[in-house]
């Protein structure tokens, strides 16, 4: 018989069912909120409840940890994200670099003949592989400059030079100082060429473009080394290669400046969790294994202290066993009484007979 206390009983009960089993499920889990129950047979109802202090504590340390190393992993991902740019200009400039090269290697190719038909088909190579100004362009303002380009170099150049920082910037446009390298003098400003290599990269590098495409663009012999095209591209060489090795070496340094920052960011995570842990070790878990020490020789003096254990169910069998010994002998006394008052009783009832004259001879 079910007692019923309203309509939504039957839906009261399997709520409160499955509250019961979500509570259980998350009983489960908060393994630092364990009950200890006495087991046996003859136990008393009484619980231990451990207390979750101890538990929260000993953890703390690992929690630290742990937060710690997302915040030094986020960090060091942030840094990462902002290194695709430069990574990418340092690419391009490399790229340029070896344009510049390759194109002045076809110009002394394509000056070194004095035949007209060799150095027309030689001036055909220049302007074939003349691709400086797309590089340079790219490296300037980026893939947005050049959408119809489909190289995986272009692709990745995000932002150009103009757009990125201020260093690369000032040293095309805004720089006054001699773009050669330390062991290269530099021109004097008496040098009819200085206007071109004292403003900036950028002005040196247009006007090598410029003169590039007018040696393409003449016809027979032309152009020839004591002419003026040659003499203003071989002369601004040193402040064109100079000025590209800078560039270069800006984007080099940044990347490895951010890649720095990202080692340091991992030795001070490293730093953290040694400490951490030698925390851990000398105050919290050497003093705890202490405590647990003196809890081992506290239980042990009380269970030395205590008498030698009775075994109740041995007891219980064997008493139970020598009732039922007893009873079994009591029985069998009853019956062998019961046997020979029986016998006794059909002898006299013979001599009774016989007497009488039951028996006749």
């Amino acid at each position: 018989m079910k007692l019923s206390v309203g309509k939504n009983s039957d839906v009261q009960d399997e709520a409160q069912t499955t509250w019961q089993k979500i509570r259980m499920f998350f009983s489960l889990l908060a393994f630092w909120k364990q009950c200890v129950v006495p087991t046996g047979v003859y136990a008393p109802r009484k619980v231990l409840v451990t207390s979750p202090k101890a538990a929260i504590y000993m953890s703390l340390p690992f929690a630290i940890w742990g937060l710690v190393t997302v915040i030094i992993n986020a960090m060091g991902h942030a840094q990462m994200q902002q290194v695709n740019t430069p990574i990418a200009l340092f690419n391009i400039a490399t790229f340029v670099q070896c344009r510049y090269y390759q194109n002045m290697a076809l110009v002394v190719d394509l000056l070194a003949t004095y035949s007209v038909e060799v150095t027309e088909q030689r001036r055909l190579v220049v302007k074939e592989y003349f691709q400086l100004p797309t590089e340079y362009t790219l490296m300037l303002y980026g893939k947005s400059a050049l959408p119809n380009m489909t190289g995986l170099h272009y692709e990745l150049v995000e932002k150009g030079v103009t757009t990125t920082g201020t260093a690369g910037y000032n040293l095309l446009y805004n720089t006054h100082e001699c773009l050669r390298d330390s062991d290269t003098p530099c021109m004097s400003k008496n040098h009819t060429l200085y206007q071109y290599v004292s403003n900036g990269l950028d002005r040196a590098m247009q006007a090598h473009i410029s003169e590039i495409y007018a040696m393409i663009g003449m016809h027979g012999v032309n152009p020839i080394i004591p002419g003026p095209d040659w003499h203003l591209v071989w002369n601004i060489k040193p402040d064109i290669t100079g000025g590209l090795s800078q560039i270069n070496s800006i984007y080099y340094q940044y990347v490895l400046s951010v890649y720095q920052q990202v080692l340091t960011i991992q030795i001070v995570g490293l730093v953290i969790a040694l400490l951490l842990m030698l925390g851990f070790y000398f105050f919290m878990l050497r003093p705890h294994l202490h405590d647990l020490a003196k809890s081992r020789r506290r239980l042990a003096y009380l269970l030395s202290s205590l008498p030698n254990e009775i075994d109740i169910l041995a007891l219980v069998k064997t008493a139970v066993a020598q009732r039922r010994k007893e009873g079994t002998m009591t029985r069998s006394r009853a019956a062998s009484s019961a046997t020979s008052s029986h016998g006794e009783d059909s002898f006299f009832d013979r001599d009774s007979m016989a007497n009488s004259g039951v028996f006749e001879a």
